[in-house]
């Protein structure tokens, strides 16, 4: 453990002018953290004004500054990497020392107490953490010289042949026409730590001696001291695991594993090696992507605290103090605001040092909009993850059964078992009972231990010739075939899952097992489901070396496009990149072996040794300063890109925000001519700073970035991309990949550059199919290299939605009534000559009322379910018959008395039933007691129920005069909203016909009986020209308190309603024609606690727009009273008078289960024949003066009708409507289309 002696420690909380770019603790860490627990602080990031040193441009550092200084990031000094020694590092730092002690004093003497930061930050970014209350932390963010003040949060980690794939063979041989294994390049790894005496790590590799580029046996960190745990490869090593949360020894080794597999991904050694085949070991060499780099950790993770903000600022902090030029950081959470997230803002600071910094993009896919934090910033390389060509791969052939077998009889899936992975001829088997072959809430990890088991499966559940087909999900997948063997079963088939596509593993199983992917397994499914006796047997696992298993997508790599949040970052395309994530073989925590694991983790580093060849490789051709040499570096990897990865199902082409530019091509990167510099000139460009979206004028559109991103193209639009050239000049033509419904032209066709010349090239997009409005449509650009030498092309993929114009905002409507409608003002819109609308359920709110005490560790919401946080499951059904669907899962907090509350969604993705930080997609942090969280779901159907939660946290509770805290009340409301159009929602209306931008009226209505006092729906209005959704408008509807609205029964048609306790219903009524001779009211439903009521009452002849009150209890001649949960009131004879009668449904007060759902229903039992229908003009001769009537025609089999009306400003209206003449009695539905609007 890191701990400075006490003179250290008062000089960092006075400000003094030490080793300004160290981040230590400030004292003994684990008595000051037992100290602010108990008085209700916790751990905050405050961030100063000025620039971090790496990003000083020169001048005054701050507006208020009192003196100009040196210039300190390599952008301006044009030196070859940032120094933090340097004069000006020193100086600036000094000041930065003095800054920091002035307003750590002002706080001091504002909260009354001393401050003693836990650590300092001042390289990448400039700032300290200090424990705070939420009060002092609101307070110290007002204060001259705070930018920020960031809550403290947890990251996770985010968990042979890939090298080859990525094509670094190519440059470790020179076939590229460059050569390099890394040698000179220093990539930092910041994550949990690092297995120092793994070979993949020794001095030495592929028998070659290492070179220290700091000298041999100069080292980094207080850890080497001595030389025990570094050597001239592992230059260096940290532990920055301190204070609250420090669960592991201060060594810097790894405890996990997952940072000595990260970064023997990156620089590892070449190591021979061995894979379990059919018939034995099979000789293999494990290498990082560059073997002869050197190497820096920073362990910033342990396996039970995951990844605390503090540590991982304080890693960053420290790599770009020692200029290392790559960092890799598998490491990542929810979406946030990379202009005022901690690590992305220390990793702005890092790409001003001249610094690569690669990042994992999430294993939240497949789903769009998952990429996580600090992965969706700008100044980042993301990695997404896909396959390669090795597999290890198990054969299942079929027999017997009835039918065709699925595959021709063999089908090719993943599984390695060894020499035991090969099998008789067994029955295939699927148990109805636990198709998932586990039971309850633990779903286990890589070392199963049958806790998953069902109970009920003994160990003769299964013979041991018999085959079980496992369903995948919820459990480990080594978990299932340990459950098989424990019930006595010889082997497993695991079956993938629609959202699964193509995406196999080979686990270690301990039984023979193969893993299909979902078309497979729906085919065999299908197959064994005809019964027959089928029949299977694995040949055993063998290694495959097959490039048509390469480069798809793995289901769980986070996808675009680009989330930010409470910002809008579309315009960034993320992931930039993909490479091999998918079972991949590196080095284990302990000992010398190699672990087997998938995600994007191992993506990231594959992507940062790549940028370390590209360094080695053409270090004399790179910019000498910072950003530029990032810029190249990056360029280089994306332009060359190969776009070859398909999606997770195999076979759909991936789009850029699935796969970035493509998978990493290292043999044409390092032959790249082209960069895109972040400097370019202003107006047609802004640099990282100045494209923030908070600004007025933000616009990351405007980032010059090697890829063409429009997220809201109406009908024409604009994007400028500056080009340079570097290494040599030369001439390029510009060809076009352009995607469907688009024309897009880029000017100048051709240019020709000097080394180190620009040119900005205009793209030009214009719409030319309105139909593609709303959706992502795909393509290229392509810089095709004229002169002939072997500089590579560039490509810049590009990705377009067309608008639709201006939609109109999230309209929050307070419903006095039932049944209503809110008119919604739209314009600005393209022309619809065939406008359509549509509108969703009316998803009701799922409210929960809570009291809450403050979390007494509010830094993490997930450590104790049980205290300050409370938290519900919500069950998301597949669609209709088992179909996909997609919802949008929206939860509102709000609080009245509480200081601070917090909001966050996650997917119970471990099946434990309950909320978790690695499954986290959503969190609402904002500075108060009203928080919104909000994701979309897309199930993919099936039979299973997905399982989302939501958590409230209560962050800083209210405190009475005296200071004390507060028990709190909040009120959550979650909705889940199937998006499809459905009839019976919400009714959409508006123009049958639009002008371009003209102005027009929507109108969304509503008609819920159900829907209480107190109560909340959700619904989408679509804006729907030709049935085709292209614009979404939410509507939350409120209900106030006032009587339900007036309904009318049609003869035999259910009315679905709710009554509370005590409740009545007034204004629900049926007229009885002259014809009827016997009407039944019936009511079902309401567990006894809803009596009916039938009344007749006469029929207003005057033009009346509204419908009376039903007449009072004692004046109703029939009922139907008492506990049945089914009555009846029949009325025939001369009982029965034709006109208005009024069927009340009134709730019993003793009722305290809430309301309750009932169905009425009107129907004419008997009845005289009804006169026929007869063409002519119709009107109500009572209503004279009603302004309206309808003409009614038929001509041959068509029937026509014409309205006329008039609107509610005087103006008249017609409507016409025509359709087939209906082959039976009953009730049709035209349509009707006036130029001013539209009704069904």
């Amino acid at each position: 453990m890191i701990k400075p002696n006490h003179l250290l420690t008062l000089a960092i909380a006075a400000g003094l002018a030490l080793s300004p770019w160290q981040a230590l603790p400030a004292k003994s860490p684990r008595a000051a953290a037992t100290l602010a627990d108990a008085e209700g602080r916790s751990t905050w990031i405050v961030v100063f004004a000025e620039p971090a040193i790496a990003s000083f441009r020169g001048g005054k550092p701050s507006k208020d500054a009192r003196v100009s200084l040196a210039a300190t990031t390599p952008a301006v000094t044009g030196a070859d990497r940032f120094d933090i020694n340097a004069p000006a590092s020193r100086a600036y730092a000094a000041y930065l020392a003095d800054m920091r002690s002035e307003r750590l004093t002002r706080a001091e003497v504002e909260f009354g107490r001393p401050l003693r930061p836990g650590f300092v930050y001042e390289a990448a970014l400039n700032g300290v953490s200090l424990e705070l209350s939420a009060d002092e932390a609101a307070r110290l963010a007002k204060m001259p010289g705070v930018a920020n003040v960031i809550p403290n949060w947890v990251s996770k980690p985010l968990t042979d042949a890939g090298p080859r794939w990525i094509k670094a063979d190519h440059v470790w041989s020179g076939a590229a026409g460059v050569q390099s294994r890394g040698e000179g390049v220093v990539v930092g790894v910041i994550d949990t730590g690092v297995n120092a005496s793994h070979p993949m790590f020794a001095a030495t590799s592929g028998g070659v001696p290492i070179s220290n580029p700091r000298g041999s046996g100069n080292f980094l960190g207080t850890l080497c001291a001595g030389g025990s745990t570094c050597n001239n490869k592992l230059i260096g090593v940290y532990d920055f695991t301190t204070g609250n949360g420090d669960n592991e020894p201060n060594n810097g080794l790894d405890v996990d594993g997952h940072g000595s597999h990260t970064a023997s991904t990156a620089v590892g050694n070449p190591m021979a090696g061995t894979i379990d085949g059919p018939s034995g070991a099979v000789a293999v060499t494990f290498t990082g992507v560059a073997p002869r780099a050197n190497l820096v950790t920073y362990k910033a993770c342990e396996m039970e605290s995951n990844c605390d903000g503090r540590w991982t600022l304080a890693a960053i902090n420290r790599a770009v103090a020692d200029g290392v030029d790559v960092i890799n950081y598998s490491i990542g959470g929810g979406a946030r605001n990379p202009w005022a997230d901690g690590d992305a803002i220390a990793f702005r600071g890092a790409y001003d040092a001249g610094i690569v910094v690669v990042v994992s993009a999430g294993n939240d896919g497949p789903n769009p909009g998952t990429v996580g934090s600090p992965a969706n910033a700008p100044w980042v390389l993301t990695a997404a993850a896909a396959t390669h060509t090795r597999a290890i791969v198990n054969d299942l052939e079929l027999s017997g059964g009835v039918g065709p077998l699925p595959g021709g009889g063999v089908l090719r899936g993943a599984g390695n078992t060894g020499t035991a992975s090969s099998t008789g001829i067994f029955d295939l088997l699927r148990p109805s009972d636990f198709p998932l072959c586990g039971q309850g809430t633990n779903a286990e990890g890589a070392v199963p231990t049958g806790a998953s088991k069902p109970v009920s499966w003994t160990s003769t559940r299964f013979t041991a010739t018999q085959m079980v087909l496992c369903e995948r999900g919820f459990y480990a997948r080594v978990a299932k075939s340990n459950n098989v063997r424990l019930a006595g079963g010889g082997a497993m088939v695991l079956l993938n899952q629609p959202e699964n596509g193509a995406s196999v593993n080979s686990d270690p199983h301990s039984r023979p097992a193969v893993h299909l992917s979902s078309v497979d397994a729906d085919a065999l499914r299908a197959w064994v489901a005809l019964g027959g006796s089928p029949k299977g047997r694995l040949t055993g696992s063998k290694l495959a070396d097959d490039p048509s298993r390469a480069d798809i997508l793995a289901d769980f790599s986070s996808r675009g496009p680009n989330p930010g949040d409470t910002v809008d970052i579309e315009a960034v395309l993320k992931p930039g990149l993909t490479a091999p994530g998918v079972s991949i073989l590196a080095a284990t925590a302990t000992g010398t072996g190699v672990a087997n694991l998938s995600g994007t983790s191992m993506s990231s580093p594959h992507i940062a040794g790549a940028a370390a060849l590209i360094i080695g490789a053409r270090s004399s051709q790179l910019s000498s300063k910072g950003p530029a040499r990032v810029e190249q570096v990056v360029g280089a990897l994306m332009t060359t890109a190969r776009p070859s990865a398909r999606d997770f199902d195999g076979v759909t082409p991936a789009n850029p925000f699935q796969q970035g530019s493509g998978v990493v091509d290292l043999s044409a990167a390092v032959k790249a001519g082209l960069y895109f510099p972040i400097a370019a000139p202003a107006p047609n460009f802004q640099n990282f700073t100045s494209a923030n979206p908070v600004l007025a004028n933000g616009d990351p559109r405007k980032l010059n970035l090697p890829a063409l991103v429009e997220p809201n193209c109406f009908e024409t639009c604009q994007l400028k991309r500056r080009v340079v050239a570097y290494g040599a000049g030369g001439t390029w033509r510009v060809e076009v990949d352009t995607p469907s419904g688009l024309q897009v032209d880029v000017s100048p066709a051709t240019f020709t550059l000097n080394a180190g010349a620009g040119q900005t090239l205009t793209v030009s997009l214009t719409v030319t199919d309105a139909s593609i409005a709303g959706d992502w449509v795909h393509g290229a650009v392509r810089l095709v290299r004229v002169t002939a030498d072997s500089v590579a092309d560039a490509r810049l993929p590009l990705s377009v939605k067309a608008s639709i114009g201006n939609v109109p905002a999230a309209v929050t409507v307070q419903a006095a009534d039932d049944a209503g409608f809110v008119d919604i003002p739209a314009d600005g819109l393209l022309a619809m000559p065939n406008a359509g609308f549509l509108g969703t359920a009316l998803a009701p709110a799922t409210t929960t009322n809570v009291v809450m005490a403050e979390d007494p560790t509010n830094d993490n919401p997930y450590d104790d379910l049980n205290a300050g946080v409370i938290w519900r499951l919500v069950q998301v059904p597949p669609g209709p018959n088992g179909s996909p669907r997609t919802y949008r899962l929206l939860v509102d907090l709000n609080s009245s008395t509480a200081n601070d509350m917090d909001l966050f969604i996650g997917q119970d993705g471990n099946a434990n039933g309950g909320p978790g930080s690695d499954e986290e997609l959503c969190a609402s942090t904002s500075a108060g007691a009203a928080e919104t969280c909000e994701v979309l779901i897309e199930h993919p159907g099936g039979s299973q129920n997905l399982v989302y939660w939501w958590l409230a946290q209560s962050w800083a509770a209210s405190r009475d005069d005296l200071g004390n805290k507060q028990i709190d009340s909040a009120r959550v409301d979650a909705f889940l909203l199937p998006l499809d159009p459905v009839a019976g929602g919400l009714v959409v209306t508006g123009p049958g016909q639009i002008d371009r931008l003209a102005p027009f009226t929507l109108r969304a209505a509503w008609n819920d009986p159900t829907f209480k006092v107190g109560q909340k729906r959700l619904a989408y209005a679509y804006i729907a020209p030709g049935g085709t959704p292209i614009g979404a408008v939410p509507v939350i509807l409120d209900r106030g308190a006032s009587p339900s609205a007036a309904r009318a029964l049609a003869n035999g048609v259910d009315m679905p309603i709710a009554v509370g306790p005590g409740e009545s219903m007034e204004r629900i009524f049926f007229d009885v024609p002259p014809n009827a001779r016997e009407v039944r009211f019936t009511s079902v439903g309401g567990n006894g606690f809803v009596d009916i009521y039938a009344a007749p009452s006469p029929t207003p002849t005057d033009n009346r727009t509204t419908i009376n009150a039903a007449p009072p209890r004692s004046a109703a001649p029939f009922s139907a009273l008492g506990g049945a949960t089914s009555k009846t009131i029949t009325i025939s004879g001369s009982a029965l008078t034709p006109g208005r009668w009024y069927l009340t449904p009134v709730g019993r007060q003793a009722n305290n289960l809430g309301p309750q759902s009932v169905t009425l229903k009107a129907t004419i039992t008997q009845a005289d024949p009804r006169p026929a229908l007869r063409s002519g003009h119709y009107f109500d001769s009572r209503r004279i003066g009603s302004s309206s009537g309808m003409f009614l025609d038929f001509a041959g089999n068509q029937w026509f009708a014409v309205w006329y009306a008039y609107l509610e400003d005087g103006t008249p209206t017609w409507y016409f409507g025509q359709g087939d003449a209906p082959r039976w009695c009953g009730m049709a539905t035209h349509r009707a289309t006036s130029r001013s609007a539209r009704c069904w």
